[in-house]
């Protein structure tokens, strides 16, 4: 008796929605000519969202976490990056770290100007798409590091060929910008 099921839906289903798979009477077994009387709830899932960036999230030199959304224009001292830390893009739905390699216009440039150096040569990439969906779940691509120093970058790019992995574009280009701060001081 198997007890893997392959189902699929006859329609697409609606983007940012819970679905309910239920076993209802009358499902054909794979074995005998009997069909099914029960009924029950089997599995919830939640379908992604419409593919969108959410911004960059990074921590400042104390410690807090910063959030700058798409929309915001003002760059805050208070929310500057440390540039020895870490910085995330956010997204909607899974993004592979070679669509923000190759897609993403970096001001200034991660690699300094080098032409010799990759700073994406050690980014791992990896795939999502085997993990459920929750509400609201962020996905995230991390920039490699480390960034200059109480500088500003800005990150842009198209609609169309910045995709998620399902190959949808982007519903508004990025064109973000943020700060970092000092080093820290030892």
């Amino acid at each position: 008796v198997s007890s893997v099921w392959i189902v699929s839906p006859n329609i697409l289903l609606p983007l940012g929605s819970e679905i309910e798979l239920r076993v209802e009477p009358g499902i054909q077994p794979e074995e005998g000519s009997e069909p099914g009387i029960e009924r029950d709830h089997v599995y919830t899932i939640h379908t992604f969202p419409e593919f969108e960036f959410l911004g960059v999230n990074c921590r400042t030199l104390d410690g807090d976490s910063v959030v700058i959304n798409p929309n915001a224009k003002v760059i805050n001292d208070q929310r500057r990056c440390d540039p020895l830390g870490s910085l995330a893009l956010r997204f909607s739905s899974p993004v592979i770290t070679e669509v923000v390699k190759d897609k993403l216009l970096v001001i200034p440039d991660l690699a300094g100007g080098r032409t010799d150096y990759d700073p994406w040569e050690n980014m791992s990439s990896y795939t999502r798409l085997d993990e459920s969906h929750r509400p609201n779940q962020v996905y995230k691509v991390w920039l490699p590091g480390p960034l200059k120093a109480y500088e500003t970058y800005q990150l842009r790019s198209d609609t169309v060929t910045f995709q998620d992995e399902f190959g949808r574009p982007l519903s508004a280009p990025i064109d973000i910008q943020f700060a970092t701060d000092h080093r820290a001081p030892r």
